[in-house]
C-alpha cells in the first residue's frame, strides 16, 4: 500500500500522554520514513461528540496527509474516547474542559518533539488541523505556542455563541442530547459516564456550561500570527448556530495571512473524506512555501 505522497504506508502507532489535570490523553500516530529528515508535523484535532477516528479524521483522510519527512498524529481530546481516564488509578474521570484542550495541544507537542528528537531541528514547520470545535482548539494554541506555523479550520464556530434566529432548535438539540440523557441517567442512579457518541461525562449539563462559556477566537486573533486558512462546509447546516460564516469572515480580517474557502460538503464531510484530505493537503504545501521563503528559507531541507 503507497500513500498519496509515494511512500508505503508506515504502521500506525498508538502513543499516550499526561495531559492537563491527570488524565491519561491516547492517540495515534504515523512516524515519518526518516526521523533524521523530519520537516514537519502535521496535528489533527477532532471536533465535539467524537474522537481521533471519527468523521472526517477516519484513517484514510489522516493516512493521506503522511509523507517520508512528516510525523502525523492524531488524539482523543479529553473528554472523548479513550482519554477519559486518571492516568494514575485508570478510574473514570469527567475532564472535558475546552481550556484544557487548548494546552493539550502544547503538551502533545512536547511529546512529539522530546519522541522525535526534533527540540532544536532547524526549518521545522508544525500545522494543527482542526475539525469543528477542534478548529477553535487549534486557533486558541497557535495564539499561545510560536512553534505552530499554521492553522487549518474545518467548519469551526469562532464563538460558541448561539444566534437567535436558531435558538429554538439550539434549545431542541440541547433537551434530545444533554437533559434526557441526564434525566436517564441521574433517575436510574448510573456511576457510569454518559455516553453521546464518542464523547463521556458524568455530568453532561457542566459540560455544556464549560462549551458555551469558552471565549470567542476574537479574544485571541490579535496573537495569531501564523497563516491560517478556514474551510467551510458548502452544505454545513449546523456552523449557522454560531453565524460561522459571518464570524469567520470578522475573524480572518484579524490575522494576517489568513483566508477563507468554501469546500464540498456537510459537517462531517461524509462521502467527500478524499476531496478534504487533498484540499488539506494543498493547503498545507502552499502555505509552507510561503513560511520558507519569509521564515527560514536557509535551514529548510529541499528536495529536487
Amino acid at each position: 500500500m503507497v500513500s498519496a505522497g509515494g511512500r508505503k504506508a508506515a504502521q500506525e502507532e498508538e502513543f499516550s500522554f499526561d495531559g492537563v489535570g491527570g488524565v491519561k490523553i491516547f492517540g495515534n500516530l504515523i512516524p515519518p520514513g526518516d526521523a533524521t529528515q523530519v520537516s514537519e508535523i502535521i496535528l489533527c484535532h477532532h471536533g465535539l461528540w467524537a474522537d481521533a477516528s471519527f468523521p472526517p479524521f477516519q484513517d484514510r483522510l489522516v493516512r493521506s496527509l503522511a509523507r517520508e519527512d512528516r510525523i502525523v498524529i492524531a488524539y482523543d481530546a479529553r473528554g472523548h474516547g479513550r482519554s477519559c481516564r486518571d492516568s494514575v488509578t485508570g478510574e473514570f474521570r469527567d475532564y472535558f474542559d475546552v481550556d484544557a484542550m487548548v494546552t493539550d495541544v502544547t503538551l502533545a507537542l512536547n511529546f512529539v518533539f522530546s519522541k522525535f528528537s526534533l527540540i532544536d531541528r532547524k526549518g521545522l514547520r508544525t500545522v494543527v488541523v482542526g475539525h469543528s470545535l477542534g478548529g477553535y482548539v487549534a486557533l486558541r494554541a497557535a495564539a499561545g505556542d510560536p512553534r505552530i506555523s499554521q492553522v487549518i479550520t474545518v467548519s469551526s464556530p469562532m464563538s460558541f455563541h448561539v444566534v437567535r434566529r436558531v435558538a429554538p432548535f439550539k434549545d431542541f438539540m440541547e433537551a434530545l442530547i444533554v437533559d434526557i440523557p441526564q434525566r436517564i441517567h441521574d433517575g436510574i442512579g448510573d456511576k457510569g459516564p454518559i455516553s453521546i457518541m464518542k464523547f463521556r461525562a458524568r455530568n453532561a449539563r457542566e459540560a455544556e456550561k464549560k462549551f458555551l462559556s469558552a471565549p470567542p477566537i476574537h479574544d485571541f486573533a490579535g496573537k495569531i500570527s501564523c497563516p491560517v486558512t478556514f474551510l467551510i462546509g458548502e452544505e454545513d447546516v449546523l456552523i449557522e448556530i454560531f453565524d460561522t460564516r459571518k464570524e469567520t469572515r470578522e475573524v480572518s480580517a484579524m490575522i494576517p495571512s489568513s483566508s477563507i474557502a468554501s469546500v464540498p460538503g456537510e459537517h462531517a464531510f461524509l462521502g467527500v473524506e478524499d476531496i478534504l484530505g487533498r484540499l488539506i493537503g494543498k493547503e498545507i504545501g502552499e502555505k509552507g512555501k510561503e513560511w520558507l521563503a519569509r521564515e527560514n528559507p536557509a535551514n529548510w531541507p529541499r528536495k529536487e
